[in-house]
């Protein structure tokens, strides 16, 4: 599942940008990004890193869209479940940032979950 910041009216375009067939919510009030300590701050977004990791994209090919959603707040990844427990977190530190999906694939691997989830 992929949880936004956008508007619910944008679930429809940003399904058709990714394909992702999962289900996708939206949390305009970015309390979820809180809880899970997310960080939303302008550091993240014009740190040097994330400006040369922005170029790199649009060398690629990769083109910006318009804004959909608070443009500072950063997001991440978590594994829970099945139960109560936290198998797998990832904290995203500049815009762009997302972890290695084998270290996602080895988190939800364990036998034994980090931590009891929230």
């Amino acid at each position: 599942m992929v949880i936004g910041n956008g508007q619910p009216k944008n679930i429809q375009e940003i399904r058709q940008a990714t394909h992702f067939t999962g289900k996708i919510f939206t949390d305009p009030s970015l309390e979820s990004f809180k809880a899970l300590g997310f960080s939303r701050e302008i550091s993240g977004i014009l740190a040097p890193s994330a400006l040369v990791d922005a170029f790199k994209a649009f060398k690629d090919g990769h083109r910006p869209s318009a804004l959909k959603g608070d443009a500072l707040q950063l997001g991440g990844a978590v594994v829970v479940g099945p139960g109560p427990k936290l198998y797998y977190y990832f904290q995203a530190r500049k815009a762009g940032e997302h972890p290695a999906v084998q270290d996602i694939i080895e988190g939800c691997r364990s036998d034994k979950a980090l931590e009891e989830a929230i």
